[in-house]
């Protein structure tokens, strides 16, 4: 399908146009002035399951021919109002794009290249903390009535955002089969070179990259979680035996605790480590992908993230605690030290976090992986690795 329609920010494929792409692909260096777009044709991406956006393949033509890159990846906005609220609410389209115009070229691994990008201005920050703030301290009446309307508490904006990056060949996996274990070695590997060459960067606090791992609202997830999370997890997973689902009663409690924590601008962190989040090439390392999330917190987020989205089975523990001295080595080798005690705890603190947060989905559960959602895919994995309540089995 080609596509011809005019107009200055594409907020979606069917507002993309040709004269758009020239200037954006200008914009970003990998176009000569002298030349331009003539026409582009969309295919689908293969790859992971996208929740927050549209993302697709674009196959560009140029005058003259050759002048640029064959094709883009091109990412917009989610249309659907409960995705593009969540994904407003903690700024992952605007932070992304930030990303790969302000930061993408300082990073020491591979990340794809800047193609172009655009997106309306955002609300004035204040704005913004007053309508955050006002949500963290309602009452807790006020955070389980809103789990009945999403829509109406993160209403979405008509802002439009429209980004392209450079396609980068790779396997994909996803939260129903992830990647191979001995892939996840290399994947350690990158994080502690990322992590090492940001390490107390204190010069990115205040840009959108301080952004708070989970979102702003951690006092509204702990507070949602035993009336309306806690009954819907015991009546839609069989796997929650008591041991389990008192690991999840434990970590609720702590979630502001565990969010000021992860929290503690240690190093500049990819911050959605999923693992269909990385592309694995046939040669060379893994590459992190979808970078919308990032933020600076402890390096424990990354890893716990990661791990947990991967790893089962009875020896799922175990291959943690190695990945995570493979983690401390690789780190050592770019120059910085972590103490094993503090790495596995923050680990730890970041599972719990990442669990309740994954809870407060519940009540607005949808699929992505035949019929199960995200977090019935990957709740089996990551309660399992969180250390058992003293007093249970």
């Amino acid at each position: 399908m080609l596509h011809r329609r005019r107009t200055h920010i594409p907020g979606t494929l069917e507002e993309t146009d040709a004269a758009w792409l020239t200037t954006a692909l200008r914009e970003a260096g990998v176009l000569p002035a002298t030349a331009r777009v003539t026409d582009f044709r969309d295919e689908p991406l293969g790859g992971g399951v996208g929740f927050g956006g549209i993302t697709v393949r674009l196959r560009l033509t140029y005058e003259p021919a050759g002048a640029g890159p064959e094709t883009v990846v091109a990412k917009y906005a989610s249309t659907d109002p409960i995705n593009k609220g969540v994904f407003e609410s903690q700024d992952i389209y605007g932070r992304e794009i930030a990303f790969y115009r302000n930061l993408a070229h300082e990073l020491p691994i591979r990340v794809p290249a800047h193609c172009g990008s655009a997106m309306d201005p955002p609300p004035p920050a204040p704005v913004v903390n007053t309508m955050n703030t006002l949500i963290r301290n309602a009452p807790p009446v006020v955070h389980i009535k809103a789990t009945e309307n999403v829509v109406k508490l993160l209403r979405p904006s008509s802002r439009r955002y429209a980004l392209l990056i450079e396609e980068l060949d790779g396997e994909v996996y996803d939260m129903v089969h992830p990647a191979p274990r001995e892939l996840l070695g290399p994947a350690v590997d990158q994080l502690a070179a990322l992590h090492a060459a940001f390490w107390g960067r204190t010069d990115l606090v205040g840009t959108n990259h301080m952004r708070p791992l989970l979102g702003p609202m951690p006092r509204m997830y702990a507070n949602v979680y035993e009336p309306v999370c806690r009954p819907l997890a015991i009546e839609r997973w069989e796997w929650l035996d008591d041991d389990l689902l008192a690991r999840l009663d434990d970590a609720a409690p702590r979630l502001e605790d565990d969010w000021a924590r992860m929290n503690e601008p240690t190093t500049f962190l990819h911050g959605d480590t999923r693992i269909d989040n990385l592309l694995f090439p046939a040669d060379g390392p893994p590459i992190f992908i979808d970078w919308g999330a990032t933020a600076m917190g402890h390096p424990g987020f990354d890893l716990g993230y990661m791990l947990s989205s991967t790893l089962d089975g009875d020896d799922a523990p175990e291959e943690v605690d190695a990945l995570l001295d493979r983690y401390r080595a690789s780190l050592a080798e770019h120059g910085r030290q972590i103490d094993p005690t503090e790495l596995r705890d923050m680990t730890q603190t970041a599972m719990r976090g990442i669990a309740i947060q994954l809870m407060a989905a519940l009540p607005i559960l949808k699929g992505g992986y035949g019929d199960a959602s995200l977090t019935d895919c990957w709740m089996p994995r990551l309660v399992r690795l969180l250390d058992p309540v003293s007093g249970t089995r």
